[in-house]
Formats: structure tokens, C-alpha cells, sequence
């Protein structure tokens, strides 16, 4: 009798070991295939955060020359600093998460979602820095077209003073040659004027190049003017005999006291402009401009 109940409860035990062994054996399938896709999911994640790094990286690479752009090279100062926000931004963003296969399914799936958000940051910041180093270029481009329009207009006018100045200094300066050096800044000046895109430093070197011909030609001015000034002030001396010591008067035959007769002096009016009449050693012949 004993023995039909044991048989039945080995049997029972052993139909409950197969369950629960398959239950087991389930589950534990289905934790490799939940471990295996939170793998694959967090590996996905970290390639998308690799792809994010390498395009922020080549934007950093890209804007190397727009962060060496100083604040007063451009119109807007504060492109300068959202660039240097960006890229502060860009350097503050974490490395990727781990996504080994000795951690747990509950790990890797925290590690993808953080790996997408890094990723996600990582894009967002790669355009920043790219629109941030735009906005650098083109307020230095526009400061630059400001400048030369300011030179060009600043060339412009120097040109016209310089003109009057080689026209008002004809045979008047000591040394014509710094007529001819004016002459020659301002056709250079005048050829850079008639370009339709001239170089800011050739426009500010041409600008210093009149400004040193004409600084020539006033000096030369004024060393002619010194040199009338100093011939005008000499004069002739006709000087005369007179009688400074005492009465000279001489007695006639009579006793009477004859005065003494004297000539007038005789005074040569001084002649305005020396130099023309002057003996020809003391001349100061200016030299005629080419072309005059």
C-alpha cells in the first residue's frame, strides 16, 4: 500500500522539479535575451555618442581660427564671447558610459539612456560652436568693410589737402624734390582709390605716405621762408660824415662863422623781396615740379 504512495510522490516531486527546472531554465533565457538587448542598446548608444564626439571635435577644429579673433578685430564684441561660451560648453561635456557585458541588464540600460542624452549634447553643442564661429567671421568681415570704407573716405581727403598743398607750394619751397615726392604719393594714392576692392593696409600705408610727403613739402616751405626771411634782413649802408664831436665851423676871411655844409644821407628803401634783386650768389632759385 506504502508503495503506490511513494511512487505517486516521486512522481509528484519529479513533475515539480521538471516545472520549476523549466521555469527556471525560462527565465533565465529570457534574462540573457533582456540582458542581451540592453547590451546591444547601450553599444548603440555609445557608437551615437561616438559619431556626436567626433563631429563636435572636427567643429572645434574648424573654429581654430575664429577663436584667435580678438574682441576689437570685430563689429560685435559679443560674438566673441558666445564663441568662447561654446566652446566651454563644448569642452564640459562628459565621457560616454560603459557598456560591458559584465553588467547587468538594469546598468546598461542607464548607461544607453545616459550615452543618448551625452550624445544628444554633444550635436547640440557641435552646432553652437559652428554658428557661434559664423557669427565671429562674419562681424570681422563686416569690421573690416567698415574700415576700409572709413579709409578709403580718410585716403580721400588726404589726397584733396595734399593736392592743394603741391598746387599752393609752386616756387615755394627750398627744395623741389619733396614737391616731386608729393606729387608721386598722391598718383599712387589715386590709383589705389580707383580699385574696387583695395587692401585696408595698402589704403592706411598709402594715407601715411602722403602724410609724409606732405610733412617734406611743408618743412621745405619752411626752410625758404627762413632763408628770405634772413636774406630780407640785411641792408645797404651809406653811411655819412657827420660832425658828432663838436662845432667844425671854420671862420671866413671876415670873422664869420661859415656852417658847415653836409650832403643828406642817402637812404635806399628796403627792397621787399630781397631776393630778386640781390647779386645772383645770394639767389634761392626754387626748382620747377616735373611737369611744371
Amino acid at each position: 500500500m506504502f508503495k503506490p504512495v511513494a511512487i505517486s510522490i516521486t512522481i509528484v516531486i519529479l513533475v515539480a522539479a521538471v516545472a520549476v527546472g523549466g521555469v527556471l531554465l525560462w527565465r533565465n533565457r529570457e534574462n540573457d535575451a533582456e540582458h542581451s538587448a540592453a547590451l546591444s542598446t547601450c553599444t548603440s548608444a555609445s557608437e551615437t555618442y561616438n559619431t556626436a564626439r567626433d563631429a563636435l571635435d572636427q567643429a572645434l577644429a574648424d573654429a581654430k581660427d575664429e577663436q584667435a579673433i580678438t574682441a576689437d578685430q570685430v563689429a560685435d564684441a559679443a560674438t566673441v564671447s558666445s564663441l568662447s561660451d561654446a566652446i566651454d560648453e563644448a569642452n564640459g561635456i562628459g565621457e560616454a558610459a560603459a557598456c560591458g557585458t559584465s553588467l547587468s541588464s538594469v546598468d546598461l540600460q542607464h548607461n544607453a539612456k545616459t550615452n543618448q542624452k551625452l550624445a544628444q549634447q554633444l550635436t547640440d553643442s557641435a552646432g553652437k560652436v559652428t554658428d557661434a564661429a559664423k557669427a565671429v567671421a562674419d562681424s570681422r568681415d563686416a569690421k573690416t568693410e567698415a574700415d576700409k570704407a572709413n579709409a578709403r573716405n580718410a585716403l580721400q581727403t588726404a589726397v584733396n589737402d595734399a593736392q592743394t598743398l603741391l598746387d599752393n607750394s609752386l616756387w615755394a619751397v627750398a627744395d623741389n624734390t619733396t614737391r616731386v615726392t608729393l606729387e608721386e604719393a598722391i598718383n599712387a594714392a589715386n590709383e589705389l582709390l580707383q580699385q574696387d576692392n583695395p587692401d585696408l593696409a595698402a589704403l592706411q600705408n598709402a594715407q601715411a605716405a602722403l602724410q609724409s610727403a606732405s610733412d617734406g613739402v611743408n618743412s621745405s616751405m619752411q626752410e625758404l621762408a627762413a632763408q628770405n626771411a634772413t636774406a630780407n634782413n640785411g641792408y645797404y649802408d651809406y653811411g655819412y660824415a657827420g660832425n658828432l664831436g663838436g662845432p667844425t665851423d671854420t671862420d671866413d676871411d671876415n670873422g664869420d662863422v661859415t656852417p658847415p655844409t653836409t650832403s643828406p644821407p642817402s637812404v635806399e628803401p628796403e627792397n621787399p623781396n630781397l631776393n630778386e634783386n640781390q647779386d645772383d650768389g645770394n639767389k634761392v632759385s626754387p626748382e620747377p615740379a616735373e611737369g611744371e
